[in-house]
C-alpha cells in the first residue's frame, strides 16, 4: 500500500511539535509549582502523565509524583493518594514516596495502609521522626478515632449549610458581643477579578458576615463586607479590636517574579458601616517573608499570627506580639511545645494566655488536627489535642468558640459553641463550615434530709465546702420536701453539713469523679434529734449473748461517725428484751449488750466520760411510732407492746411484736 506524501509530512510535523509540546507544558507546569500555584501545576503534570506512554516508566513515575505532590499542597488528600500509588506503581525510586503514601492514607481514613507504609519506611530509616510519628498517629487514630471511643466527648458536629458553600469556607471571627459571623469564602469570584485562583483553582477568598436577626435568628443573607475587595488579592481570616471597630486580616496576592506572598492588613469600619481600603501592618522588615492568619485576643492586647520567617522551628510557626493601643510589642515565638517541624496554623486566641490552633506536626488523626495551647506560669505552654469530632482524619482547623454562648445556643443549655472548617465530607478536600455545640457538664450533689425515721425535715441548713482555690463554702436550704440541690465541680474533694437547731450534725465526705459528662450525687442525710429516744437499727447479738455480729458494724460506724461530728454530745445507749425468759435474766442480758455497745466505741475513741449503758429488760415495752405503724398495719401509732397486747394477737403478729421490743436505743444529750 502506497501513502500520500501529505500523510508522510503530517506525521514528521507531529513528531517534531509533540515533544516540543511536552517541553513547554513542563515548564509551565515547574514554573507553576515554582511559584505556589498548585492548582495549576497538578492539571499540568495530569495532562503530562497522560500523555506519556507507559514504556517510559520512570517518567510516568515522576510526573505521577509531582502531580501527587501538588495536590497534596493543595490538600487533596483523596487526588494525592491516586498519584502517589501511581508513582509506586511506576516505581519511583525515592523512599520519600512511602512517607507521603504514609500521609495521605492517614488524611484519608485508611489508617491501615498509613501503618503499613509508615513501618516500611522506618524499615529503611528507623531514626526518622516524620515516619514514626505517622506510625504513632496511624496507631492512635486506629484505637481513637471510632465515634464510640472513650474519647468522644458530647461534642456535636452538623455541617452549617447556611454558612458553607460548594467552594471553601473557612476562617470564622465573630463580633465582640457575639452578634455577627464572620468567615472566608471562596465562593464565586469578585467583580473584576480573574476567574479563579492558579493556586486554588477557586475564586478569590473574600470575607462575608452574617448578622443575628429578630429575634435572635441566623437565617439572614450572608453578605460580602464592603470596602475590603481587591481584583487580585486573596483576602480573609479576620480578627476584630474589642471594639469592633479595627479589624486585621490576611490578603494573598502576587509579588515580584510571580511568586505569591501573604501579609497582615488592618481596616477601620466607618459610621456607615463599610470597611475602609486595608493598610499593611507590617511586623517584619522583609515583606517577602509570609504573615498571616492573625488573630486577637478578647483583650485586644495579644495579636497571635503564623510566618515562616527564618529562626522558626520549621514550616510555618505560631508567634505572639503584644499590641497596646495598636503599638506593636516584642514579638515571641510561641517554642518547640506548641511549633512543631511542619506547619502550625489558624489560631484563634479566647484569652491573653490561651490559644486554638491547626497543626500537622503532632500525633493525631491525620491531616490538620486542633489544638489547644495554655501559657504556663514559667513561660511554656501546656498542649491538649481535641476529640473526635472535632478531629477526624480529614483537615479540621479554624476552631472558633462563640465569645458570648447565648447569642448561638438557640436556648440549649451549652458549655461551649461554635464553628470550625473542616473537609471531611469532601473528597475534592475542600473546606466548609461546621457548627460545633458541647453541652454544659454540670456535677449535682442533691438528696433529702430527714429525721431518723424517715421523714422529710424542712429548713435544715446545708454547706458544702471544696478542696478548690475557688470553692468557697454554699449553703443552701431544705424545701417543704426535705429537699436539697447544690452545684459542684467534676474530681474534688468535699465536706458536706447538715444542721438544724434541736438536731445533731451530720457530715458527709464526698469525692467527685473526674468527668465529661454531667454527673449527679445522692447524699441523703438522716438527723437524730436531740434528747429524743432514738433507734439504732441493724443490730445484731449473738444468741443469748452479748456478742456483737459482724453485720452489726454499718449500722455502729454511724453512730460512731455521729459522736465525731458531734464532739460535744454525751450518749446514753440503752437495751431492751422481749416477754421471754425471767425478768432478771433479760435485764441482766440487756445491761451486758449495752455494755458492749458502750466497750465498742470506746475500742475506736470515744471517751468512755461520754458515755453510758442501760439494760432494762422487758420492763420498758417499745411504744409504736408513726413510721412502724405505716410499716406494720395491725398496729396504731402510740401501742405500747406490752405483754397484755401481744396476748391479743396472732402467732406470726406477736412474732413481729417480739422483734420490736428486742431493740437498741441511744439518746443524745448536750450535757447529762
Amino acid at each position: 500500500m502506497r501513502f500520500p506524501l501529505s500523510l508522510y509530512l503530517a506525521i514528521l510535523t507531529l513528531s517534531f511539535l509533540l515533544p516540543a509540546c511536552t517541553s513547554r507544558l513542563l515548564r509551565e507546569a515547574e514554573t507553576a509549582e515554582a511559584r505556589g500555584e498548585y492548582h495549576q501545576a497538578m492539571g499540568l503534570y495530569k495532562q503530562l502523565y497522560q500523555r506519556t506512554p507507559r514504556e517510559q516508566r520512570a517518567e510516568k513515575a515522576r510526573l505521577a509524583f509531582r502531580s501527587g505532590e501538588n495536590a497534596r499542597c493543595l490538600r487533596a488528600f483523596a487526588s494525592a493518594r491516586t498519584s502517589y500509588h501511581s508513582a509506586l506503581k511506576y516505581q519511583y525510586p525515592d523512599s520519600l514516596l512511602l512517607i507521603r503514601l504514609a500521609e495521605v492514607a492517614l488524611a484519608t481514613g485508611a489508617y491501615q495502609e498509613a501503618l503499613t507504609f509508615a513501618r516500611r519506611y522506618l524499615s529503611y530509616d528507623s531514626a526518622s521522626r516524620e515516619a514514626r510519628l505517622l506510625e504513632e498517629s496511624a496507631d492512635f487514630a486506629l484505637r481513637m478515632a471510632h465515634p464510640s471511643s472513650p474519647s468522644a466527648l458530647r461534642y456535636k458536629v452538623t455541617r452549617s449549610d447556611h454558612l458553607s458553600s460548594s467552594r471553601s469556607d473557612y476562617g470564622v471571627a465573630y463580633s465582640p458581643k457575639g452578634k455577627t459571623i464572620y468567615f472566608t469564602s471562596h465562593r464565586r469570584p469578585s467583580a473584576g477579578a480573574s476567574t479563579q485562583s492558579p493556586i486554588t483553582g477557586e475564586g478569590l477568598g473574600r470575607i462575608y458576615a452574617l448578622h443575628q436577626g429578630a429575634n435572635a435568628s441566623w437565617s439572614g443573607k450572608v453578605d460580602t463586607l464592603v470596602g475590603l475587595t481587591s481584583p487580585q488579592s486573596d483576602i480573609g481570616t479576620p480578627t476584630f479590636t474589642p471594639d469592633g471597630r479595627t479589624m486585621y486580616y490576611t490578603r494573598s496576592e502576587q509579588g515580584k517574579e510571580g511568586m505569591h506572598t501573604a501579609q497582615i492588613y488592618m481596616a477601620s469600619q466607618g459610621e456607615d458601616g463599610a470597611w475602609s481600603e486595608g493598610k499593611p501592618f507590617p511586623i517584619f522588615e522583609d515583606s517577602t517573608v509570609l504573615v498571616a492568619h492573625p488573630s486577637l485576643s478578647p483583650s485586644g492586647k495579644i495579636l497571635f499570627f503564623v510566618s515562616d520567617v527564618a529562626g522558626g522551628r520549621g514550616g510555618k510557626d505560631l508567634y505572639r506580639m503584644s499590641l497596646e493601643h495598636g503599638e506593636k510589642g516584642a514579638v515571641y515565638n510561641l517554642g518547640e511545645q506548641v511549633n512543631s517541624p511542619r506547619d502550625e496554623l489558624f489560631p484563634y486566641a479566647i484569652s491573653d494566655s490561651v490559644v486554638y490552633f491547626a497543626s500537622e506536626g503532632w500525633m493525631g488523626y491525620g491531616g490538620l488536627d486542633v489544638y489547644r495551647a495554655t501559657l504556663l506560669p514559667d513561660g511554656g505552654y501546656e498542649l491538649h489535642h481535641l476529640p473526635y469530632p472535632i478531629n477526624t482524619h480529614a483537615d479540621d482547623y479554624g476552631f472558633a468558640p462563640a465569645p458570648i454562648v447565648d447569642e448561638l445556643s438557640g436556648g440549649k443549655s451549652l458549655r461551649e459553641v461554635g464553628f470550625l472548617a473542616s473537609s471531611r465530607d469532601d473528597l475534592r478536600g475542600v473546606p466548609h463550615l461546621y457548627r460545633f455545640e458541647l453541652e454544659k457538664v454540670e456535677t449535682i450533689i442533691e438528696g433529702i434530709v430527714s429525721d431518723r425515721e424517715g421523714y422529710p425535715l424542712s429548713g435544715v441548713t446545708l454547706s458544702l465546702v471544696g478542696n478548690r482555690r475557688e470553692g468557697q463554702m454554699q449553703v443552701v436550704t431544705t424545701d417543704q420536701q426535705g429537699s436539697y440541690r447544690l452545684p459542684a465541680s467534676a474530681d474534688t474533694d468535699y465536706v458536706m453539713l447538715a444542721s438544724a437547731q434541736g438536731y445533731l450534725n451530720q457530715y458527709v465526705r464526698l469525692h467527685t469523679d473526674p468527668s465529661d459528662s454531667s454527673e449527679v450525687y445522692t447524699v441523703d442525710f438522716y438527723l437524730a434529734q436531740e434528747g429524743r429516744l432514738e433507734p439504732l437499727r441493724e443490730v445484731y447479738y449473738a444468741f443469748d449473748s452479748a456478742e456483737i455480729l459482724p453485720e452489726s458494724t454499718p449500722s455502729l460506724d454511724s453512730l460512731l461517725q455521729l459522736m465525731r461530728d458531734n464532739p460535744q454530745v454525751q450518749l446514753t445507749l440503752l437495751a431492751h428484751a422481749d416477754r421471754h425468759g425471767t425478768d432478771a435474766y433479760n435485764v441482766a442480758l440487756s445491761q451486758r449488750r449495752a455494755h458492749a455497745l458502750l466497750q465498742w466505741l470506746v475500742s475506736r475513741g470515744v471517751a468512755e466520760s461520754r458515755l453510758r449503758s442501760e439494760g432494762y429488760g422487758k420492763a420498758r415495752p417499745f411504744v409504736v411510732t408513726r413510721r412502724v405503724a405505716e410499716e406494720h398495719p395491725f398496729l396504731t401509732e402510740g401501742q405500747v407492746l406490752d405483754e397484755a397486747f401481744i396476748a391479743t394477737l396472732t402467732e406470726d403478729q406477736q412474732r413481729q411484736c417480739d422483734a420490736l421490743n428486742r431493740r437498741t436505743e441511744f439518746r443524745a444529750v448536750s450535757s447529762w
